[in-house]
């Protein structure tokens, strides 16, 4: 409820992952429709060490919004784990989601947080 405290201690360092297409755009674009998105957008305001690794086809990928709002995301701090030493798009279709990279992520916040 929004009249009540979070028992949540707070973060030391936030990960957004898998990223959506849709959380991205949200997020770099301080967009809230979702409570992870609305997480993450709180975090790039207060400045909060923030990764972020999208999971997004190639199809997806090549979108030139979801470009400008990896720049936005990079611009505003937050670290983004996205091609080389990221995440990197399957074609539409051939994706594993086992083979989601989640131990690049967890590193990724160890280090900064």
């Amino acid at each position: 409820m929004p009249w009540k405290r979070s028992d949540w201690p707070p973060a030391s360092v936030i990960v957004l992952a898998p990223g959506t297409l849709n959380t991205v755009n949200a997020v770099a674009l301080g967009l809230t429709p979702t409570w992870a998105a609305g997480v993450a957008v709180e975090a790039v305001g207060k400045r909060l060490p923030l990764v972020v690794m999208p999971c997004v086809n190639t199809g997806y990928g090549a979108h030139p919004q979801f470009a400008r709002s990896l720049d936005v995301l990079r611009g505003a701090g937050t670290r983004v784990l996205y091609g080389p030493g990221g995440f990197v798009p399957n074609e539409p279709g051939e994706g594993d989601p086992e083979a989601f990279p989640w131990e690049l992520a967890l590193e990724a916040a160890e280090e900064w947080g």
